[in-house]
Formats: structure tokens, sequence, C-alpha cells
């Protein structure tokens, strides 16, 4: 069940992952400034989309958003892969950096809630994402 994402903003207007012509918007192209909502919803054929996590961000939290995906092999030799949802939020407060993230498995569940980014040591699922300038975002998450 691919999940997608909706920015809704807060004029009530919205940008969604994929068009109806099927191209899709990048996620740089996320306009942080009027961000109200963030949703991913799985889209399943012959079933309505269906919001599978909703999160909601009022100024000044900043929007924390990455799609992992994790290989696997089995003795048998087959392979698989896991696809996580990174969202969240970041905000500093008083000079803490204070986040609150979940991570979100492609088929909707398990959603796993942290609130903040892996220590080093821990697992590597929960570590901080990499910011890069084409995404549009803070060079940091700390």
């Amino acid at each position: 069940m691919p999940l997608f994402w909706v920015a809704v903003y807060r004029d009530g207007t919205n940008l969604e992952q994929y068009n109806a012509d099927g191209s899709e918007n990048a996620y740089r192209d996320i306009d942080r400034e009027r961000l109200g909502e963030f949703n991913l919803i799985a889209k399943v054929d012959g079933i309505p989309p269906t919001p599978v996590f909703l999160m909601q961000l009022q100024p000044p939290r900043q929007l924390i958003y990455r799609r992992r995906t994790q290989k696997h092999f089995a003795v048998t030799g087959e392979a698989g892969e896991d696809v996580w949802h990174m969202v969240g939020w970041q905000l500093n407060l008083a000079g803490r950096n204070v986040q609150s993230i979940a991570w979100v498995h492609d088929r909707g569940f398990p959603v796993i809630v942290r609130g903040r980014f892996a220590e080093p040591g821990e697992h590597a699922l929960f570590a901080p994402p990499t910011p890069h300038p084409w995404e549009g975002e803070p060079q940091s998450f700390e």
C-alpha cells in the first residue's frame, strides 16, 4: 500500500506529491512558510485515498520528512524491502532543539513515535537525515 504525501496550507489549498496527470511534485516544492498540515495518504486501487498519518504544524515548527528504504535478504536468496516515511517537526525553543518524529511503514502500520533522532550507536532507521540544499530546508536538524 504505497503512501504519498499531501501538504495542506493554512489558506486551505494543498500540494499533493502526485498530480492528476501523473507528474510528481518535489519535496522542495512544499512552501514551508504557509504549511499548516502534512499528511500521508494510502492509495489502493478500487479504494478511495485513505489518510494514514495526519500532522498539524503550528509556526514556528519546521517540517521533517524523509522516505527511507531498507533492503533485506532472506536465507533463501529472496530479496525484499521495507519503506519507511519519517515525518515530524523540529523547533528551537530557548536554545534547545525539540523534535517529535514518527516513522510510518509504507503499508500504513506500524507507526513508531520518538521524541528525538537516534544517538550514535542506536538503530540506523532512527538516525537524523542529511539535509541537502536542493531539498529546500534547514541544513541541520540539530
